[in-house]
């Protein structure tokens, strides 16, 4: 039998690692997410001395330029800086390339790397707009839900979901976009949800809110509502909460907000506010002990009532809850002069599934006899682990967002509430750029005023290994040998012995092949097959 001998270099298969980090992130508002390497959403497997391509967005121009740093285990072996105004510190995609060296200017061993991308800017001087009106991405007909993923280990970081409630005609659904307000990669879907209107207040989807499960939840407010929640590319969706839960029937009304807090933990709740109606129900929560679902037998508890100092008449829309179960709800009562305040914070109920918690322990409420405060339509807190402000969208009076301290209600900022563009929608990303669904069919991003930085850390890792070098083949009766080295820390498990008859292939696994050897010494074994073979080694 005749062997004709090729030698490949071959690393078609990339193995899967994440990098996991316990360092606190900055909190700025400039930012890279959506981390490629070698154009992939995976993990990049490259020959010793290959180059690797580093591709990500940045939210808006990082004019104080990009660090990025290789790490092997927790030491630093290669630094590249790009300034700012070059390729690579725009805002949108960039792309820069890691020549497989250190900062000696030598090869690097083998091994895993991991990745940061530190993005910077001098900021700017005032809250300001960084997103265009006329950018594709930006225009939705009624954008009544906004969102960011805050998930720095979910390869979707950074991504932006906003809700398109129309009630009727194309469009219907959740726009996805990436942090610089382009377009997902992998297109738009519907999940295989129905987004359908049934005439009762129109949106058929809102108050929109992204999950530390790096899933999306979403408020059909068709029929009574029911909770739904997607994965963040939108390719399945899950009912978690519909009107077996509910403790009113169709004629009583319709369910205003939702939030979703503590996810992975036993303390997992789906709340939900009543839409402005009476008698107010105030607000509801659903344990998520079934999967993830709600108990479709359970009715919910009880959590914050009406009638008490803080909701003196009804819930309304806005609806935002941290993982310390602190509440945060708007009142979007329109008329001058009122009484009741439009925006209040209740900390600390206990949880208890059994008691009602009525008015458990005011932490603040505003708004009252204040007639810029009024029309509150969505309400977002800027963290869930450790909030520091509460946003208010303004569907009315002088429009624009209203932002809070979460400590005491003090308002901070009031950003474009000039009176000429109300707010359905409001939402925060992880480094505190704050976003908003406009009246006027477009959604806004903004960046906080004042100098900043932010380091985001791949979840993708490069492995680098050792070329695969075929050493010699031989035949020994129906048996062929094939001596190769490879990665010394790959196990003999991690190759394949592929063949073929012809050198152009198609190459495929051997049959009957198995592979033996440790520390970058191997030799697989196959019987013959054909009076000519060639073959190949994958790792």
């Amino acid at each position: 039998m005749k062997i004709l001998r090729q030698s490949f270099v071959l690393t078609f298969l990339a193995i899967l690692a994440a990098l996991a980090t316990s360092a606190p992130l900055a909190r700025a508002n400039v930012y890279a997410s959506n981390i490629k390497l070698n154009g992939a959403l995976a993990n990049a497997n490259v020959s010793q001395g290959s180059s690797v391509n580093i591709s990500y967005i940045l939210n808006e121009p990082a004019s104080s330029g990009v660090t990025i740093k290789i790490y092997s285990g927790a030491t630093a072996v290669r630094t590249l800086n790009v300034s700012g105004g070059g390729t690579g510190a725009l805002k949108g995609s960039n792309t820069v390339v890691w020549d497989g060296k250190n900062d000696a200017n030598a090869i690097v061993p083998p091994g895993n790397y991991s990745i940061t991308i530190t993005a910077a800017t001098a900021g700017y001087t005032v809250w300001t707009q960084t997103t265009s009106d006329t950018d594709p991405g930006s225009s939705v007909s009624w954008p009544s839900g906004i969102a960011a993923d805050q998930n720095t280990n979910s390869p979707y970081y950074g991504r932006i979901v906003v809700c398109n409630g129309v009630g009727s005609g194309a469009g219907a659904g959740i726009v996805k976009l990436n942090a610089d307000g382009s377009l997902a990669d992998e297109g738009q879907s519907t999940a295989g949800y129905a987004f359908a209107p049934d005439g009762y207040l129109g949106d058929c989807c809102r108050s929109l809110k992204t999950g530390s499960d790096d899933r999306l939840y979403f408020n059909d407010w068709t029929g009574i509502g029911k909770i739904v929640a997607c994965d963040m590319i939108m390719s399945t969706n899950q009912v978690i909460c519909d009107g077996a839960n509910f403790p009113f029937p169709a004629s009583g009304g319709n369910y205003g907000e939702i939030d979703i807090a503590n996810l992975g933990t036993t303390n997992a709740m789906a709340y939900f506010t009543d839409s402005p109606s009476y008698p107010s129900l105030g607000v509801w929560a659903f344990p998520l002990t079934n999967n993830g679902i709600a108990d479709p037998t359970f009715p919910g508890i009880q959590v914050v009532a009406t009638g008490g100092a803080d909701l003196p008449l009804r819930a309304g829309f806005g609806l935002a809850v941290d993982d310390n179960f602190d509440i945060c709800i708007g009142q979007t009562r329109g008329g001058t002069n009122q009484s009741s305040p439009r925006l209040c914070c209740i900390s600390n109920w206990v949880g208890a599934a059994s008691l009602p918690i009525v008015d458990d322990q005011t932490n603040w409420n505003i708004g009252a006899f204040d007639d810029s405060f009024r029309y509150v339509s969505s309400v977002a807190i800027d963290s869930r682990a450790n909030p520091k402000f509460v946003a208010a969208g303004m569907n009315g009076a002088t429009g624009g967002i209203r932002v809070v301290n979460f400590a005491d209600g003090s308002v901070v900022t009031n950003v474009q509430s000039d009176g000429t563009v109300f707010f359905i929608a409001t939402g925060w990303d992880n480094v505190g750029n704050l976003y908003g669904g406009t009246s006027v069919s477009v959604w806004r991003a903004f960046s906080p005023p004042g100098a900043n930085q932010a380091t985001t850390p791949s979840v993708w890792t490069v492995r680098v290994s050792v070329p695969i070098q075929i050493t010699s083949i031989s035949v020994s009766g129906a048996t062929s040998t094939v001596h190769f080295t490879g990665d010394p820390a790959a196990l003999a498990t991690d190759f394949t012995l592929l063949s073929s008859a012809t050198v152009a292939g198609p190459y495929t696994p051997a049959a009957g092949a198995s592979i033996t050897g440790s520390a970058g010494a191997y030799t697989a074994t196959a019987p013959t097959t054909g009076p000519i073979q060639f073959y190949r080694i994958k790792h």
